[in-house]
């Protein structure tokens, strides 16, 4: 991201990696960063979140690591996706678990957050 956005100010391609080559970036910060704004605004399984991060250019580690770094949110973000589906439509208790689970979500994380939502 940070080389696309040093092309888009004018620099070459050839530029815009060797200063981001000086540079000590700690990318698995930045993701974290990136992963924090996503789920403020939306919700996202554990995979749905590194898939997210690596569309955004970081490496499958570096999202993963980020992703770990959250902690254990994973069943309150399951909540908010089950009320999010139910809010589009009525879903019966084994239909949001198995959307949760097609998200990504556990088994675990999606009963988990079926039952939790009220």
């Amino acid at each position: 991201g940070l080389i696309k956005q040093l092309e888009h100010d004018g620099f070459t391609h050839e530029q815009a990696e060797y200063g981001v080559s000086r540079i000590s970036i700690d990318y698995v910060q930045q993701a974290e960063l990136s992963a924090r704004q996503y789920l403020e605004n939306f919700s996202f399984s554990f995979k749905g979140l590194i898939k997210q991060l690596e569309y955004e250019g970081f490496s499958r580690s570096e999202a993963e690591d980020a992703a770990r770094r959250l902690g254990n949110i994973w069943t309150d973000q399951a909540v908010k996706s089950a009320k999010e589906y139910n809010s589009d439509r009525s879903y019966t208790r084994e239909e949001l678990i198995e959307q949760l689970e097609y998200d990504g979500f556990s088994h675990e994380q999606a009963v988990n957050g079926v039952k939790s939502m009220r």
